[in-house]
């Protein structure tokens, strides 16, 4: 079993959640493939191949911010999914 942080958390049932790189706060849980169509309002995504990893934290793929910590001063927003205002 793999000790890397995790960028998102699949549920038993197949749902998806996103997790923020910064405070590790979940994502609403979503049904089918995570992407910015789907993705829950406001979260950021800096977006990776599903191989990559990052040499910071060992985790791989996308990184994703949650709203509250995208608010934060100092924090760098990368793309939008849909409406955080």
């Amino acid at each position: 079993m793999s000790t890397a942080p995790l960028n998102v958390k699949i549920y038993a049932s197949g749902r998806i959640s996103m997790v923020c790189q910064y405070c590790g706060r979940k994502s609403r849980p979503i049904e089918g493939p995570l992407d910015i169509t789907t993705m829950s309002l406001g979260w950021w995504v800096t977006p990776y191949p599903a191989e990559f990893v990052h040499d910071f934290d060992g985790s791989t793929g996308a990184r994703y911010t949650c709203p509250a910590c995208a608010r934060k001063p100092g924090v760098k927003r990368p793309l939008l999914t849909r409406g955080l205002d």
